[in-house]
């Protein structure tokens, strides 16, 4: 079993789509991954095959390592951690605010990805965080991974 096969790890991938389409008279099937039906949207091909080849190479790494993980959309953890309709620059803010050790890393205008990314994890451990329902996630890893260890921290 990988060092790593652990119900501490969780990582949380943030559930992108590209631009509208221009037209919109086909139906769309679900996401294999999240349900979602979303089109494939305006994307070029050789873009989306690059991106598509990057996003399963994420996903191959996780699931080799046995590492839990799972699809969030921008929306709904930002409006867990209050950043919902807000302007972009203030999540770069937001997250040197809460992580004060972050904030030189954060300075710049294109380092808003390393805001959302931190401010994701963020919305994850206050998730997890929460007792009961913590407990009941980590139980449920647990079994899925034969040889994890249950620890709360």
């Amino acid at each position: 079993m990988p060092q790593y096969a652990d119900a501490r790890w969780l990582v949380a991938l943030e559930y992108v789509n590209a631009m509208p389409p221009k037209d919109r008279g086909s139906a769309s099937a679900p996401c294999p991954h999240c349900g979602r039906k979303d089109e494939p949207k305006g994307m070029g091909a050789t873009s989306a095959f690059s991106f598509g080849a990057g996003w399963g190479r994420v996903q191959g790494v996780l699931e080799s390592m046995r590492m839990p993980y799972e699809l969030v959309t921008a929306q709904s953890w930002k409006s867990k951690v209050g950043l919902l309709k807000t302007p972009k620059d203030y999540v770069r803010t937001r997250a040197a605010q809460l992580y004060p050790t972050s904030a030189p890393y954060l300075k710049l205008k294109k380092h808003t990805g390393r805001a959302d990314a931190l401010m994701l994890a963020h919305h994850l451990w206050q998730r997890e965080r929460a007792p009961i329902d913590a407990q009941r996630r980590i139980e449920s890893r647990v079994s899925a991974m034969p040889g994890a260890t249950v620890e709360l921290f």
